[in-house]
């Protein structure tokens, strides 16, 4: 009996290592998402720019300078909504990983006796 929660234990914690590393892998291998879109871009009269720059924001007018804006505020606005997603989903899997700690000290006492 004993044995067998030690090789419970060993892969629980093993199972939690990994999932951390994936975790960890899958947000870096996602890609930011590029800023300035080309659909955006050509709506405002622009050629394919990787930046904005002063020089280059001089000279459009008003109503492309709110469009460029707006954009960037809806973006913003999306990328908290996935940000806020993001963080109730990890603290859910903490409070499970919590939980699973638990369970496994709970084990090991159980087998002391």
């Amino acid at each position: 009996l004993r044995d067998s929660i030690m090789q419970f234990q060993r892969t629980a914690r093993r199972g939690l290592l990994e999932a951390k590393l994936e975790a960890k892998e899958k947000m870096t291998s996602e890609a930011t998402p590029n800023i300035l879109r080309q659909d955006l871009l050509a709506l405002v009269g622009l050629k394919m720019v990787s930046k904005l720059n002063r020089r280059l924001l001089t000279g459009l007018t008003t109503g492309q300078l709110n469009v460029i804006l707006n954009d960037f505020l809806a973006q913003i606005e999306n990328l908290n909504e996935t940000l806020m997603k993001e963080l109730l989903l990890r603290d859910e899997r903490l409070m499970e990983q919590d939980a699973m700690l638990t369970d496994i000290q709970d084990l090991a006492e159980f087998t002391k006796l």
